[in-house]
């Protein structure tokens, strides 16, 4: 799952993989796990505090489309 994510990321975006400690967490504009049964699901909040807005940001939203868009194709 997290290959095609970043596959439909291309050079589009920056997309970081892997542990992150949670100061980087509260210091990126947007947070999302993957998951091959859910897909891109955005991180807007964490130990209650907001990441980012406290809302999906616009790369999480795209990335979103994007995979949802993918399983269409098939």
């Amino acid at each position: 799952m997290g290959s095609l994510v970043l596959e439909l990321a291309g050079d589009d975006y920056e997309v970081v993989t892997g542990d992150i400690a949670l100061p980087d967490a509260f210091a990126a504009d947007e947070v999302f796990l993957t998951s091959t049964t859910r897909g891109v699901v955005p991180i807007v909040r964490l130990d209650d505090s907001p990441i980012g807005d406290g809302r999906p940001g616009p790369v999480t939203r795209d990335l979103m489309a994007r995979w949802r868009a993918a399983l269409s194709r098939g």
